[in-house]
Formats: structure tokens, sequence, C-alpha cells
């Protein structure tokens, strides 16, 4: 597979770039992230369940609300922006992330926000027409649970597109936080945001009708810090830089992700 053209967004830039990006290992020595089966946890609480089936339609449930997350620091490190990713940071995520094989890629995009049932979104729209055992018990349709960002959507075959998603691990809440975010990055702040993301190519063992898609390189960055931040690009229409680790291979699931989803961050 060649490699992916992101499009220009309405402001010029293209939607998605990588500005530059380091492989590395965790040990996750802060112990305030972990991996279970599908979930994700944070303090010991489950708070997302992932995907991680390759024959399955792409889903991501919130379970409850979790606080953001500081790995050992790296934040400070963050507000005022980066564009690169220096060893310092490198040291800070390998010990606060779950322990396994990342790529660390700090990434431009543009966001937009949606809801299940928008026509926006991804379950309710292009999800459609992919009913999968799992999901007869929702009428076909996954609802998340939470309200998302979409970024980056691209045809990379005939058959095959490219869906990438931002999922908060709460509401951002404070209105005043995302006004002074928005004043701030209209006046050129650039600060940069944190996640953990997974990802792979998808192609469900059944599907309803003839959908055009039916091979899905998706990827979602479950933001550990940052909230207001993200909120505040995405209401105000500005490119956001994401730092973002993508998971190589963890105890949940060895295998690694396909090929042409990890080129995405590199």
């Amino acid at each position: 597979m060649a490699s992916i053209a992101f499009h220009k967004t309405h402001v010029g830039v293209v939607m998605r770039q990588v500005i530059a990006y380091r492989p590395f290992t965790a040990t996750a020595e802060a112990n305030v992230l972990a991996l279970g089966g599908s979930f994700l946890y944070v303090h010991g609480q489950a708070c997302m369940e992932i995907s991680m089936c390759d024959t399955c339609s792409f889903v991501f449930t919130k379970l409850r609300d979790a606080p953001s997350v500081d790995l050992q620091g790296v934040i400070d490190r963050l507000h005022g922006g980066i564009s690169t990713i220096g060893d310092d940071i490198i040291a800070l995520l390998s010990r606060g992330l779950p322990a396994g094989e990342y790529i660390a890629t700090l990434l431009e995009i543009e966001p937009t926000y949606t809801t299940f049932g928008q026509p926006d979104d991804y379950f309710s729209t292009e999800q459609g027409g992919v009913l999968e055992w799992a999901l007869r018990s929702e009428g076909g349709l996954h609802d998340p649970r939470t309200a998302y960002y979409r970024t980056a959507t691209t045809l990379v075959e005939p058959d095959a597109k490219f869906f990438e998603f931002v999922v908060p691990l709460h509401d951002p809440g404070s209105a005043r936080r995302i006004d002074v975010w928005q004043q701030r990055m209209r006046k050129g702040a650039r600060p940069v945001t944190l996640a953990i993301a997974f990802g792979d190519r998808l192609q469900p063992a059944t599907w309803g009708g003839n959908p055009p898609v039916t091979t899905r390189l998706c990827v979602a960055h479950y933001l550990l810090d940052g909230h207001h931040r993200f909120a505040a690009a995405a209401r105000a229409g500005i490119p956001i830089r994401l730092l973002s680790a993508y998971s190589q291979g963890i105890w949940a699931r060895p295998r690694p992700p396909h090929e042409a989803v990890t080129d995405t961050f590199r």
C-alpha cells in the first residue's frame, strides 16, 4: 500500500502531519495507566473499552469519566509547545506508560467535535451497513457513550479507508478555560496535548448489504491531558499538536498492528 496523502483543511494546511517521531520501550514504573484485556485503566479504574479485534467493527466505549493523566511531569514540557521529541520526554513516557513497544509521534491535526447520531458521527454514518454479531444487540450501530473528535479520513484503496479519532477521558467542562485557550491559540500559541493510541487494519468477518468500504485503517488516540486545549482548537478551527504514544504491541495483544497503520505514525 502506498503512503497516504492527506487533504488540506479549510485554512490551507494538510489535515494531518507527522512533525517528529521516535520509537521507545515503556516500563510502566509509574503505575498510573494499565491495560487489561480490552480495557484501559486509569488509577486502577477501567474507563475505556477499546477495539482489539482485527475481524470486528472498530469501536471504543467510555465506561466512566477519568481524570487527566500527567505522566511524571511530561505535561509541563508540552504547554509551551515542542517541535522535536527530546530524550527527556521519551524518558518520562517510558516510565509512565503501560509496558510495551511504542512510537512517540508528534502530530499536527485539525479536530472536529462530534457525538453519536450527528451527521459526522462515524458510528451512525460510515459504520452503517457493517453488521456484526457483536453489534446486533445495538441494532447494528455502536454508541461510544462519549463525545469525541474526528481528524483525518481519506480513501487509501478502492475499498479501504483511513479513519482517525481522538477520544477524551472526560468532558472538558470549564467554558472559561476553553475560551482562554482559544484566545491564546488565535494569537499564535501552539500547545501540545498528550495521548496513548491504538490502531489496526480491520476487515469485519461479516457485513450487511454491499458497502463500498470493507477494509478500515482505524486509529484512536485516547486523550490523557489537554482536554481544554483540544476543545479550544476544535471550536476555533485551529490545528493543534498531539504527542501520541502509538502502541506497537502490548500483552493484551502481542501481535503488532498492521504495517499500513503504523506507517501513518512515522
